[in-house]
């Protein structure tokens, strides 16, 4: 068998399992913003909207380790675990309620779960919510300034 042979021998399988995958890495940036239907913000932006007062609220929907944890969170959130998310906001109810037609940014370690968070909040009512681009990995990875709690 020849080189030129060889190539043409290329297994249709292989080929649509490439595709999958591709499909598949696709797939997984698009989903959250589909399910959310909010913007998704870049950090930067984040960063300078909350420094000039444009904005105040910062909502991270990690676990409470995840929170304070080895990437910390940004200065000033507000930790809202994801799994609790329902539950809280009917707690807090009254003490949200200044706040749904003002800017809210959802966090977590990427996106994907904040996307959801998102979607739960605009549920809610909450009106101008919008999700960090890339996460807490992204807010890091561009050396904004981050927390962690004591305790």
């Amino acid at each position: 068998m020849d080189a030129e042979s060889s190539f043409f021998d290329i297994d249709f399988e292989e080929i649509l399992l490439v595709a999958f995958v591709i499909l598949l890495v696709m797939a997984m940036r698009i989903i959250p913003r589909l399910i959310a239907r909010v913007p998704f913000v870049d950090p930067g932006e984040v960063k300078r909207m909350l420094d000039a007062g444009e904005a105040e609220v910062v909502v991270d929907v990690r676990s409470v380790g995840d929170f304070n944890g080895k990437l910390g969170h940004i200065p000033g959130a507000v930790s809202l675990p994801f799994v609790d998310m329902g539950e809280r906001l009917k707690a807090l109810g009254p003490e949200m309620e200044r706040f749904k037609d003002e800017p809210i940014f959802v966090n977590c370690r990427t996106e994907n779960i904040a996307a959801h968070g998102a979607r739960r909040l605009k549920k809610a009512g909450f009106t101008k919510v919008a999700v960090v681009k890339g996460g807490m990995r992204a807010w890091k990875r561009k050396g904004l300034p981050i927390e962690r709690d004591e305790g």
